[in-house]
C-alpha cells in the first residue's frame, strides 16, 4: 500500500525536477493499487505546469483527473480554483482554441450538475477568464452563452458589469464597443439588478468610443449624451460605482474643443462648469485646453477665457488643491487671448497674470509667454507710474536672464521676436529725451543680449539703429555688424 506522506514526497520531488507530466502518470497508476488523492496532489502538479508556462500540460492534467473522477475511479472532483488557474494559463498564453475547449466542458459541468460548483466558485472562474482572455471573439462568444444560460434558467450565476466591460475592452471596433454597452444598459433597465449596473470603467470605455482625432459634432453630443445619463444615474442614488469622474469629462469636453466653432467651446466651457457642481474638479488639463481653443479662434473670446480662469483661480481659492494651476501654458494661452484684442487694459492685465504667476511659484518655461507680455506692454496703455514700473521691472529682470544665459524654450523666431518687442516697450517708457540716456542704456543692454544669442536679423539692426545712436550700440555707424552675431536668425 501506498501512503500519503511518502507519496507526496515523490510528488513533490518530481515537480521540482520538472516531471510535472509523469507525476500525473504516477498518481494514476497509483489510484489503480488502490491509492486515494485529495486536490492538493492535482493543484500541486497543475501549479508546477502553470509556474513552467506549460499551459497545455496543466490542461491535459486536469483532463486526466476530470476523467477519473468521471470514470469513478477517484471520488474527488477537480474544483472551480483548479479550472480558474488552467484557464488563466491557457487564454495568457493565448492558447485560445484549447481554453474555449475547457471553458465549455466547465460550463458543460455546471450546467449538467455533473460537479456541483458554488455560485462563487464560478463567478470567481468567469470573472478570472475575462480578465485573462484576450481575444475578442472568445470573450464575445462566453458572453453570449452566459445570457443565453440566464435567461433559459440554465443557471442561477448572475450576469455583471464586470463580464461586459472585459467584453468592451477586447472588443476590435467601436460599433462593438457600443452594441454591448447598450446590451448592457437595457439589461440593467430591465430587470434593475444592481450587479449589471454600468459602472464608471464601462462609460468611460463607452464614451471614448465617439471621441478620436476627427470628432463631428454629431460624435460630441452622442459622447454628451452618455456622459448626462452617468450624470443622472449618479444623482439618482449617489452610487459611488458610477460617478463620473474627471476622465470621463475631459474626454467630452476635448470631443467639444476638437470640433471647435462657437457652440462646442460653449458646451466645452459649460461641462467644466457642471464638474465643479458635482464636486468633480479639473486638475487644469481641460481648462488649459479650452483656453488654448480660445486663443486660436478668431478673436471675441476673451471675456469667455476670463470666466474659465477666474472659475480655475476661485476653486484653488477655496481650498480645492487639485484646482491649484502649475502650468505656465495656462497663463500663456490666456495672455495670448488678451493680446489679440488689443484692450486698452492689456497691459496692465497682463502684468497681473504674470504676477499671480511669480505668486504661485510658475516658472515661464516659454519665450512665448514673454512675448505676450511684452506684446501686451507695447500695445496697451502705460500712462499710470505703477504700470510702468512693472513693465520696466518685467524688462530689467528678462534682460538680466538672457545675460546670466539662462535657457527659455521656444523657437529662433519666437526669440527674435522677442527683441523687437522689447525694444518697441523700451521706446514707449521711455519717449522723452530726459529719460534718453536711461533708454539708450537698455537699449544696449537689449542689443548686446540679441547679438550674443546670434538673433540679429536685419530688421532688427536697423530697429536698434533707429532707436538708438551707433556709439550707444558700440557700432560705428558705418560699420557692419559680425557674421555671428546674426547665426541664429531664420530667415
Amino acid at each position: 500500500p501506498l501512503f500519503d506522506s511518502p507519496m507526496s514526497r515523490v510528488i513533490e520531488e518530481m515537480c521540482r525536477n520538472r516531471f510535472a507530466d509523469r507525476a500525473g502518470s504516477l498518481i494514476s497508476h497509483a489510484v489503480q493499487h488502490g491509492f486515494k488523492p485529495d486536490l492538493s496532489y492535482y493543484r500541486r502538479i497543475i501549479d508546477d505546469c502553470v509556474g513552467r508556462n506549460d499551459a497545455i500540460s496543466a490542461a491535459t492534467i486536469l483532463k486526466r483527473f476530470l476523467r477519473m473522477y468521471r470514470n469513478e475511479h477517484i471520488d474527488i472532483a477537480p474544483d472551480g480554483e483548479c479550472f480558474a488557474v488552467v484557464l488563466q494559463s491557457l487564454f495568457g498564453s493565448r492558447k485560445n482554441s484549447s481554453g474555449r475547449g475547457l471553458l465549455n466542458s466547465f460550463l458543460d459541468l455546471h450546467a449538467t450538475k455533473i460537479i456541483t460548483f458554488s455560485s462563487s466558485e464560478v463567478t470567481d472562474v468567469l470573472e478570472k477568464v475575462f480578465r485573462a482572455c484576450k481575444s475578442a471573439s472568445t470573450t464575445a462568444h462566453l458572453l453570449n452563452r452566459l445570457e443565453t444560460m440566464y435567461d433559459e434558467g440554465i443557471t442561477n450565476i448572475p450576469l455583471t458589469t464586470a463580464f461586459y466591460y472585459r467584453t468592451m475592452m477586447t472588443a476590435e471596433s467601436e460599433k462593438s464597443i457600443q452594441t454591448i454597452f447598450c446590451r448592457l444598459l437595457e439589461r440593467y433597465k430591465a430587470k434593475g439588478d444592481e450587479r449589471l449596473r454600468p459602472d464608471t470603467p464601462s462609460f468611460y470605455r463607452y464614451i471614448s468610443t465617439f471621441v478620436g482625432r476627427k470628432c463631428s459634432a454629431e460624435d460630441a453630443a452622442k459622447a454628451k449624451k452618455a456622459l448626462e445619463l452617468m450624470i443622472e444615474m449618479y444623482e439618482s442614488d449617489k452610487s459611488d460605482s458610477a460617478k463620473p469622474d474627471e476622465a470621463c469629462f475631459r474626454k467630452v469636453i476635448m470631443a467639444y474643443i476638437e470640433v471647435g466653432d462657437d457652440d462646442s467651446l460653449e458646451c466645452a466651457n459649460g461641462l467644466i462648469a457642471e464638474m465643479e457642481r458635482i464636486e468633480i474638479y479639473d486638475t487644469e488639463y481641460a481648462t488649459r485646453n479650452l483656453l488654448r481653443a480660445y486663443a486660436k479662434s478668431e478673436g471675441g473670446y476673451r471675456s469667455k477665457a476670463e470666466e474659465v480662469f477666474a472659475r480655475m483661480m476661485s476653486s484653488y481659492e477655496n481650498g480645492n488643491e487639485d484646482a491649484k494651476p502649475s502650468n505656465p501654458a495656462t497663463f500663456s494661452w490666456l495672455m495670448e487671448t488678451i493680446v489679440s484684442e488689443e484692450g486698452e487694459d492689456a497691459a496692465v492685465r497682463v502684468l497681473d497674470l504674470w504676477k499671480e504667476m511669480e505668486c504661485l511659484d510658475i516658472k515661464a518655461d516659454s519665450i512665448h509667454t514673454y512675448n505676450h507680455v511684452l506684446s501686451a506692454c507695447s500695445k496697451g496703455k502705460l500712462e499710470d507710474e505703477s504700470v510702468r514700473l512693472r513693465a520696466l521691472k518685467f524688462i530689467v529682470d528678462l534682460l538680466n536672464k538672457r545675460q546670466r544665459n539662462e535657457q527659455i524654450s521656444g523657437s529662433a523666431v519666437a526669440h527674435m521676436m522677442s527683441y523687437g518687442h522689447l525694444l518697441r516697450v523700451l521706446k514707449k517708457l521711455f519717449p522723452d529725451e530726459a529719460n534718453e540716456d536711461r533708454r539708450n542704456k537698455l537699449i544696449q543692454t537689449a542689443f548686446n543680449s540679441c547679438c550674443n544669442d546670434g538673433l540679429l536679423s536685419a530688421a532688427n539692426l536697423n530697429a536698434y539703429r533707429e532707436a538708438a545712436p551707433p556709439h550707444a550700440l558700440g557700432l560705428d555707424r558705418n560699420s557692419e555688424p559680425k557674421k555671428e552675431w546674426s547665426r541664429n536668425v531664420a530667415y
